[in-house]
């Protein structure tokens, strides 16, 4: 998937990525956004807009955390937007003054929705290349918010299930629960990693590319973060509910399994003792009438019988 933009004062156009490399002037701005697996396709932008052979080869590696470098006149980017499949999608943006290229796996939900946005606003070309950065990096962020709102949801419906679930379901949903924790540490983890990266671009004197225009929107994309990271302790807060309301569904199970048993003792105890009695090794009259055994039984069977009577008047059964 291959998409070269170019922004003017007027329209946003498609453009071959190498002519319209040399076109580049004052209010104009290209966007070159490209697949991983366009290995060509890459090398020739990055040949067209003089990008470093180290920016060029980092593309192709795998991070785990969000970061960022800088060489010349260029800045290099390495961000982590989640994808609707639970998973985390890196992108690479590699910015110079009046470009941008962003570099990816696959189809990427949040890019894709931005691209439908600045499609057509050829006002964009006032921009320079950083701010429009920031305006990406801020769509990559609500991605991030309705990651955790997905999260939140799933939860929602694993609680219910919880609790409606029979004893031998719930083991089920509680891995399930474990999934989602695991899968909110994950993006949370990801999320924070971003920090550095977005302080570094707030001080324009630390890069060679940052504007004082772009530094404003990236110290408010610092703020933004920070309220993307509260929604992520309120979901994690959200799980440790949840974690609760499991202990106190697998607390009942034990509830009532130590009913049955209490019961049970219940009602064998009185036999267990007038056995106990009738079975002891001394001489008595009754002993010598078979009947009393009968009524030995009996007497068990009734004493059994009024204990489960009480027990279902009162509810305990």
């Amino acid at each position: 998937m291959t998409s070269s933009l170019l922004f003017d004062t007027s329209s946003a156009r498609d453009v071959d990525v190498e002519s319209a490399a040399g076109e580049l002037r004052k209010n104009t701005l290209l966007w070159v956004d490209l697949a991983r697996d366009e290995e060509e396709e890459i090398r020739r932008a990055a040949a067209a807009l003089e990008i470093t052979e180290m920016s060029s080869e980092r593309i192709f590696s795998e991070v785990a955390r969000a970061g960022i470098e800088s060489s010349r006149s260029q800045l290099h980017l390495t961000v982590l937007a989640p994808a609707r499949e639970h998973d985390l999608i890196q992108i690479d943006c590699i910015v110079g003054n009046l470009w941008l290229l962003t570099v990816h796996p696959g189809s990427v939900e949040a890019l894709k929705d931005f691209r439908d946005r600045v499609t057509g606003r050829g006002e964009l070309g006032q921009l320079d290349a950083p701010t429009f950065l920031a305006d990406l990096l801020e769509w990559v962020l609500g991605a991030y918010v309705d990651a955790f709102e997905r999260i939140e949801d799933d939860l929602e419906e694993t609680e219910i299930a919880a609790i409606r679930a029979t004893d031998d379901e719930i083991g089920g949903w509680v891995e399930r629960f474990v999934s989602l924790r695991r899968e909110a540490g994950r993006l949370r983890r990801a999320l924070a990693s971003h920090r550095q990266v977005f302080v570094a671009l707030a001080h324009p004197e630390f890069d060679p590319v940052s504007t004082d225009r772009s530094a404003e929107r990236f110290a408010g994309l610092v703020d933004t973060l920070g309220g993307v990271l509260d929604t992520a302790t309120a979901t994690r807060e959200s799980m440790l509910g949840s974690f609760e309301l499991l202990v106190a569904r697998a607390g009942q199970r034990t509830n009532e399994t130590m009913k049955v048993l209490t019961l049970v003792s219940v009602l064998v105890l009185p036999a267990t003792a007038l056995a106990g009695i009738l079975g002891m090794n001394f001489k008595v009259g009754l002993f010598d009438h078979p009947s009393y055994f009968w009524i030995a039984v009996g007497a068990m069977v009734v004493v059994a019988s009024v204990t489960l009577a009480v027990a279902r008047l009162r509810s305990w059964i």
